[in-house]
């Protein structure tokens, strides 16, 4: 069970993040943003919003973790 939400941020770079299961949409977009703007693809995310991005894309599960933060806090 998941809930969709989409997580807005403002970067100077304009970094952003694409979340999506099937790798045909996920091309599609970018050939899209690609007549309007250069990007570069930085790869798999490590990390995003402070948190630690884990997956596992055989069993296709996605963790994320704010360890390091809780370490920082406590």
């Amino acid at each position: 069970m998941y809930d969709h939400c989409v997580c807005v941020k403002k970067y100077d770079r304009g970094d952003f993040l694409i979340v999506e299961q099937d790798l045909k949409k996920i091309r599609s977009l970018k050939r899209a943003l690609n007549k309007y703007f250069a990007l570069k693809d930085m790869g798999l995310a490590k990390k995003i919003l402070g948190m630690h991005i884990v997956q596992d894309q055989t069993n296709k599960l996605l963790w994320l973790s704010h360890e390091k933060y809780v370490t920082k806090v406590v």
